[in-house]
């Protein structure tokens, strides 16, 4: 998991529970009358209160809306091809290149696409328990193969980054 998958994982949770505690609250508000009077009476006397929590509530919306949008960005890779400026989802890279994997080489499959700044591209597969040397000549092809790969369908000559997980 990326530190970015983590953020909008957590940025997420802490939403849908923010979200889950404010309805228990307001749905059973009615049902505790002392309550209700009290928090009446502490907003009619502190009316300066309500804009303060209108403004906080305005920077949690501000705060949820920058950390998704951060969450998201980066799902393209940006490409010039010709003289234009290409965005090629990261969902294409992924069903173009996992099903070749798995044709083309036993014991290693993709995992996660990954872009980073828009430019380079990080590739993380699950590799089968291997002799040392079996692994090297293994990797050695992919990285041939997904080289050509990428170059011929996307037009992308950057290296790439082929991280192994265990």
């Amino acid at each position: 998991m990326t530190p970015r998958q983590a953020l909008a994982g957590m940025l997420q949770i802490f939403a849908v529970f923010s979200f889950f505690v404010a309805g228990i609250f307001f749905t059973c508000l009615p049902y505790n009358l002392e309550l209700c009077l009290k928090l009446a009476n502490y907003l009619t006397e502190r009316s300066d209160l309500c804009t303060w929590i209108g403004l906080s509530f305005f920077g949690l919306t501000i705060l949820f809306t920058l950390g998704f949008y951060a969450a998201t960005r980066g799902r393209y890779l940006l490409l010039r091809l010709g003289g234009n400026l290409v965005r090629i989802d990261v969902n294409i890279l992924q069903k173009t290149i996992a099903p070749v994997l798995a044709k083309q080489f036993t014991g290693i499959r993709l995992s996660d696409v990954e872009i980073i700044r828009g430019q380079h591209l990080e590739l993380r597969a699950y590799l089968d328990p291997l002799e040392p040397k079996e692994k090297e000549k293994l990797l050695l092809n992919v990285e041939r193969h997904l080289t050509k790969l990428l170059s011929e369908r996307f037009g992308y000559h950057i290296p790439f980054t082929l991280q192994i997980l265990s």
